[in-house]
């Protein structure tokens, strides 16, 4: 027996319920809440990183966790 997709996918379904705006955006920052603490720890041991910079990135990702 062939496995193939019955029904509609999970967009759809989501999009149904319309929801589907609001879980794209929560993924969304999700992933730049992810992306800025990758860069906060490639940069963490970088002397010429300004520690502005790292306060600034770190309100933004509590922002985006706590958000989500």
């Amino acid at each position: 027996m062939d496995a193939k997709n019955i029904g509609s996918n999970f967009d759809d379904f989501l999009a149904e319920a319309a929801i589907l705006d609001e879980y794209n955006a929560l993924a969304m920052k999700r992933v730049i809440a992810w992306q800025i603490e990758q860069d906060n720890e490639s940069t963490a041991s970088d002397p010429n990183h300004h520690s502005e910079s790292k306060r600034e990135y770190a309100m933004l990702a509590h922002v985006f966790h706590k958000e989500t």
